[in-house]
């Protein structure tokens, strides 16, 4: 009886300094985290990949193309005239007032375009989400060419016309057009090139951003 309750203690000893061992370190702590999906994570293979190329068109049309920032361009070159309706309408086409007017105001607001929007920020955030998941395809996609070479080169191709389509909305929405300067050396956009978000950057000028604008749509 006494060897068996002398075994029990020294598993019991054992157990406690590897549970001891064990709470020392953090790691049993962390959780994965199911609320977000990281690209790195879900693409495995050239059609993962696809499909998240895929999703650029997507981010692209439903915060760009449909709606009100599709009207933009016409509304600030006054192709289009908002008008207020009348009161018994209960509508009216207000949308952007203070851009027609020339009377936006530079804020830190990130919410969505609106009628009443004073100024363009969340036009410049969802592109450059548009504009990173473009160069994350262009960054990685060569790794899944083996696969099919063919489409490994069509989903780069479209990546690099995105970006660059993208980068062309940015250009004329936040800076001037290109014949201000004899030269284009007046203050553009970033052009950036790199999905990674740490990565520095600056404005180049709307002659850089324009010779960038070409060097992707020519790889593509």
């Amino acid at each position: 009886m006494l060897q068996v309750l002398k075994k029990c203690k020294r598993l019991f000893l054992i157990l406690a300094a590897v549970v001891s061992v064990i709470s020392c370190k953090k790691t049993f702590l962390d959780v994965d985290n199911t609320t977000q999906l990281y690209r790195q994570a879900y693409v495995k293979d050239l059609n993962t990949m696809e499909q998240f190329k895929n999703g650029a068109y997507v981010l692209l049309n439903n915060s760009y193309e449909n709606g009100l920032l599709a009207a933009y361009p016409d509304l600030v070159a006054d192709n289009l005239k908002p008008f207020p309706a009348p009161p018994t309408a209960g509508f009216g086409t207000q949308s952007f007032m203070p851009h027609y007017t020339w009377s936006q105001q530079a804020t830190e607001a990130q919410g969505g375009a609106t009628e009443a929007s004073l100024e363009m920020n969340s036009l410049w955030i969802v592109c450059y989400q548009i504009i990173r998941a473009c160069s994350f395809v262009v960054e990685d996609v060569d790794k899944y060419k083996s696969e099919n070479p063919q489409k490994a080169d069509d989903i780069k191709g479209q990546a690099l016309a995105i970006r660059a389509l993208v980068h062309f909305k940015l250009v004329n929405v936040f800076a001037q057009n290109f014949k201000y300067t004899a030269d284009a050396s007046h203050q553009g956009v970033p052009y950036i090139t790199t999905s990674n978000i740490g990565a520095g950057f600056s404005r180049q000028t709307v002659a850089q951003v324009y010779d960038a604008m070409i060097a992707d749509l020519n790889e593509a």
